[in-house]
């Protein structure tokens, strides 16, 4: 059975460390839900939960890779430059948030720092679910427009 699933993995990865990973990961992850998967299932559930470990780390691996390529394949010059770049925005962006007014800028912290939903900010700050979203959209379009009127470089 093991090596039927390795050569599944590897049909999906290409790579046998990773396929062998992919396998490890399902036994691991049969062992601990063994009591909830029916005998009868537990082949099947094998099969799949193997087919989507090996999608997931084909994934990460492809992902990696670009991003260990885009270093390795710019000078030093060009990786800087977008780093300083990269800061000048987060300056800029937190700079036209110090403009919002202060009920504005609590909705942004809270969805997209904190990351609640709209339901949950307006519980958090008990006020209605449509005040929540409305504050977020004001604070989207003045942060919108702070953000053009900013000079690029």
């Amino acid at each position: 059975m093991r090596s039927k699933l390795l050569r599944l993995a590897w049909v999906i990865v290409r790579d046998w460390n990773l396929a062998a990973d992919a396998v490890q990961n399902s036994f691991l992850t049969l062992h601990q839900k063994w009591d909830q998967i029916l005998p009868e299932h537990r082949t099947g559930w094998l099969v799949k939960t193997v087919q989507y470990s090996a999608h997931n780390l084909r994934r990460s691996k492809s992902t990696s890779e670009r991003l260990a390529g885009d270093l390795f394949n710019r000078s030093p010059s060009e990786v800087d430059a977008d780093v300083s770049s990269e800061i000048e925005v987060e300056e800029q962006v937190q700079l036209a948030l110090q403009q919002l007014p202060l009920l504005q800028r609590q909705i942004v912290q809270l969805k997209l720092v904190e990351g609640l939903t709209f339901q949950q900010i307006s519980e958090q700050l008990s006020i209605p679910l449509g005040t929540a979203l409305s504050r977020m959209r004001l604070a989207l379009a003045k942060l919108r427009s702070v953000l053009k009127e900013t000079p690029n470089e």
